[in-house]
């Protein structure tokens, strides 16, 4: 099987310069339709990339221990940097209800998931 990393890193890089350009972190003056134009070529990196993800099969144990290791590393990078911005944001005023829809998003997809393989192992 043709091994899709280097796509994966590829659309993974797109993904984060996109979030950043649409974050605007030089304060250049964009306007709405640059702002759109930005949208959606993020929304087609992380298409891109959850295609790749999703696509992706482990040959022998070793590489699905590599998959398992970077998906217990991905959710705890993603759920600690959301709760560190749920934390900054106690201090700093009302909390956006949009990180706490998705850190509970990720804990409940992550405890269904081990559910769901536990069902049908």
């Amino acid at each position: 099987m043709r091994s899709n990393i280097p796509l994966q890193l590829i659309s993974s890089l797109l993904c984060v310069l996109f979030a950043l350009a649409f974050l605007n972190p030089f304060h250049y003056l964009m306007t709405d339709h640059a702002h759109m134009i930005i949208l959606g070529l993020l929304a087609a990196a992380f298409g891109t990339l959850a295609i790749l993800i999703l696509l992706e099969r482990g040959d022998d144990e070793r590489e699905l221990s590599h998959r398992a290791l970077a998906g217990r590393a991905g959710f705890l990078t993603g759920s600690s940097v959301l709760l560190l911005a749920v934390i900054w944001q106690a201090f700093h005023g009302p909390v956006d209800p949009w990180l706490i829809i998705a850190l509970c998003g990720m804990v409940t997809a992550k405890a269904f998931a081990r559910w769901y393989s536990r069902l049908y192992q």
